[in-house]
């Protein structure tokens, strides 16, 4: 699937004619459409689209209808349906009176991604996870997200026989090495660590780019600086970092050219364990939600496993996550 950016689509006169005569007080879709116009438009979507393949649903559209989904607490299928049937939805999202929607599917995909944090890099040879993480990217037609890191645990590094001291080096080569794998055919890389001249890493990500990164730590370090200006798509501390530390983070990414606030910012929550075999109090890790919101992190991740044993009770777990989340940044 590509994405062509087109502009928000005018309601045509049919549309328009017909649906005003039948909401003569409004509704929310069209008051929505009326009084905030383009909100939303698909350019904003580019770095979660390709250049390869057919041209997919407007985005901006699809997050319009994502918005009056949860507004009016509607299924994937029941929302797909008002997009089919309800003249007002048609209104606000500037389509004809004929036009025949979607499946419903479309909308699960579009909120959909599979995040692949942690990746402990340096464990593992660049070239096998160039491959593995360019296969998956594309399978999921660009929706990976990676989170590169090297972790503390020094004895995962002495099993495997891989320098401790050295993970930070590796990770950087690693990710010179997945660029160029990425971008070339052959591919070629002379590192202090790793080598390789003439490989073929096929298939190739979804984007030429390669997958959304993510990157974060315990604290902004220069070598993390360097790979979020460089790489970085989003930024995933682990704790909350101090307000230095996100003016060099801010200082970093304007000295490159580039926005702070064009990072996806993601927080997260983490539990408290009174015992080796316990679990922890979700309600009381949410807690720390508003403090992360008010700062402009945007996206909230979890370790279910944190806070149930219950493979069968995951997704209770996750409504009630998302609903207490949603109320506690509301205040």
């Amino acid at each position: 699937m590509s994405m062509q950016p087109q502009p928000w689509p005018e309601v045509p006169a049919s549309t328009a004619k017909v649906a005003k005569r039948a909401f003569r007080k409004g509704s929310l879709a069209m008051r929505a459409r009326d009084e905030l116009g383009a909100w939303c438009q698909d350019e904003a979507f580019s770095v979660t689209y390709g250049t390869r393949g057919a041209p997919g649903i407007s985005p901006a559209q699809l997050a319009m209808i994502t918005v009056l989904q949860f507004t009016g607490d509607l299924t994937d299928r029941q929302a797909a349906d008002a997009v089919r049937g309800r003249l007002d939805w048609k209104y606000c999202l500037g389509l004809a009176l004929d036009d025949e929607g979607f499946d419903f599917s479309v909308l699960s995909e579009f909120r959909s991604r599979l995040v692949a944090g942690a990746i402990i890099a340096p464990l593992r040879h660049p070239l096998l996870l160039a491959k593995q993480l360019a296969t998956l990217d594309l399978l999921s037609e660009g929706r990976l997200v990676v989170l590169p890191t090297v972790s503390w645990h020094r004895d995962e590094y002495e099993a495997l026989g891989v320098p401790f001291n050295r993970r930070g080096a590796l990770l950087d080569e690693h990710l010179a090495a997945w660029r160029a794998c990425w971008r070339d055919s052959p591919a070629s890389f002379e590192g202090q660590h790793y080598a390789f001249r003439d490989v073929y890493v096929e298939p190739k990500p979804y984007r030429p780019e390669g997958p959304t990164m993510w990157f974060g730590g315990s604290t902004i370090h220069d070598r993390l600086l360097r790979r979020i200006v460089e790489y970085g798509h989003g930024f995933n501390p682990l704790g909350q970092p101090t307000p230095e530390e996100l003016q060099r983070l801010d200082a970093a990414m304007r000295a490159a050219g580039r926005d702070a606030a064009d990072l996806e910012w993601v927080g997260g929550i983490r539990g408290r364990f009174e015992g080796a075999d316990d679990l922890a109090d979700v309600d009381e890790a949410l807690e720390a939600v508003p403090v992360q919101v008010a700062r402009g992190f945007r996206s909230i991740c979890f370790k279910p496993s944190m806070f149930t044993n219950d493979a069968a009770d995951v997704g209770r777990l996750c409504r009630h996550v998302v609903e207490r989340a949603n109320a506690l940044a509301a205040g």
